[in-house]
């Protein structure tokens, strides 16, 4: 089920969850998983009013505790802070203290998961004056896409190098037909 609803507290996503979860079992599915698409646009009760840190600490710590209760995996999708796009910054992918907003989203999470194109930042250099070896550089890398494991409290961390087209908004182990 998706539910478009922008805005949502933290306690009507707590309510939709469980609703949910006790509709799936009846017909004996069991929920596994809760994507939200963003913090940012998450509201949150007026007891840290105008504390940013301590409100995102209210939902992370709230939905961390759901997972928990209810045995699901909750992904919250929250933005980066503007650092790698930093013009001093050579290595672009992201990195924990890349998080935007606070330090509670790292303490929180279980998993923090980070999505890198080099082919992104190769267009934008081009784009402002580049050569040959740059737009051979961006032919290899148009279809990859790195998940970078910033975190991981159940193993390593690692990268993971897939196949993507963004064009068509899809993702793969391997290339799907001609490249």
């Amino acid at each position: 089920q998706v539910d478009c609803r922008s805005g949502a507290s933290v306690a009507e996503i707590l309510f939709a969850v469980r609703a949910e979860k006790k509709r799936l079992a009846e017909s004996n599915v069991k929920l596994g998983v809760v994507f939200i698409d963003h913090l940012k646009f998450m509201k949150v009760s007026d007891r840290y009013s105008g504390n940013r840190n301590l409100e995102i600490g209210e939902i992370t710590g709230t939905l961390k505790q759901l997972a928990k209760d209810e045995d699901i995996c909750v992904v919250l999708l929250v933005q980066l802070s503007r650092q790698t796009e930093a013009q001093g910054r050579q290595d672009k992918r992201p990195v924990l203290p890349d998080l935007r907003d606070s330090g509670e989203l790292e303490q929180d999470a279980d998993t923090v998961l980070f999505l890198y194109r080099e082919a992104y930042y190769l267009e934008q250099k081009i784009k402002a004056g580049g050569d040959d070896e740059l737009a051979t550089r961006l032919l290899d890398t148009k279809h990859s896409l790195e998940i970078i494991l910033g975190k991981n409290r159940a193993g390593p961390c690692t990268t993971l190098n897939l196949w993507c087209d963004v064009a068509a908004s899809s993702i793969a182990q391997h290339a799907r037909g001609p490249v």
